[in-house]
């Protein structure tokens, strides 16, 4: 399929445990599972013959070979020689996406870079033989003129990614409050956008020690108390989830007996969650 090799990819813990077909994994099964998984985002794609998957997985023993085609079956579509999972080829893309986008980024910024280079050496040359002789004539365009054909960056899914002044962290930080705002939209069947008034109340609980997991874990909790009372179920927004003064109460009052017990939001065909 020629697709690129992935060193890394996101792991929701939360969706994870609570999927029902999940829990009906026992211990050999979730390592086999974890292995199709590490395979399918490092080749970008999976093959269905068992024998290359069972070499591939070091599966050698019976009850090896069993919990492997178990989680085949359980977990993928075999489609022209190749398995096939539905959220993993939406994150390949959108990581290809994000590639392609961070790339645009960084040759912006080195042509901007070496244009302003360029001048900074034309004006020294410049004012160095101002006294004899003629100045120079700048090339067409001026210095900082970019050909035609480069363009910005895509602003697919109206994502913006911060380039080169923010730091490393705060950029991370953007992308989880992304990721963990698009989970709310699917639960809760809201339509928040990905703008900094949505985002910037997520990013500030990440900032103080909270964890993608339990933002998550906030958004089921209140989701089950709330979704069926409609004077409530407008508060499922992250002006409210996740206040400062709100958050580390509602997190609070989650226990990992609760959360174990949790199912995930079933989806009705409005695309809106069912209590």
């Amino acid at each position: 399929m020629g697709k690129k090799k992935t060193p890394w990819y996101p792991r929701y813990m939360a969706d994870y445990q609570m999927d029902p077909k999940v829990k009906s994994l026992n211990m050999t099964e979730h390592g086999a599972y974890t292995l199709l998984m590490d395979n399918y985002y490092f080749h970008g794609r999976l093959t269905s013959n068992r024998e290359q998957l069972h070499s591939m997985c070091n599966a050698h023993a019976q009850h090896e070979h069993q919990a492997l085609d178990r989680v085949i079956d359980l977990f993928f579509q075999d489609r022209d020689g190749d398995l096939i999972q539905k959220r993993v080829e939406e994150e390949l893309a959108e990581m290809g996406k994000i590639k392609e986008r961070r790339k645009n980024a960084a040759k912006i910024r080195w042509d901007n870079a070496s244009a302003e280079q360029v001048q900074s050496t034309w004006n020294a040359n410049t004012t160095q033989h101002s006294r004899t002789q003629e100045p120079r004539t700048p090339p067409e365009g001026g210095f900082h003129a970019l050909p035609e054909s480069k363009e910005p960056p895509s602003e697919a899914n109206n994502i913006r990614y911060p380039t080169s002044s923010k730091p490393t962290e705060t950029r991370e930080r953007r992308l989880s409050a992304i990721e963990i705002l698009r989970y709310l939209n699917k639960t809760a069947g809201k339509g928040f956008q990905e703008v900094d008034a949505n985002l910037e109340p997520i990013m500030a609980r990440l900032k103080e020690g909270a964890n993608p997991v339990q933002c998550k874990s906030v958004i089921v909790a209140q989701w089950h108390k709330w979704a069926a009372d409609e004077k409530m179920h407008e508060f499922l927004r992250p002006e409210t989830l996740f206040r400062k003064s709100k958050f580390w109460g509602y997190l609070g009052n989650i226990t990992s007996t609760s959360l174990a017990s949790e199912s995930p939001p079933e989806i009705d065909s409005n695309g809106k969650g069912k209590p």
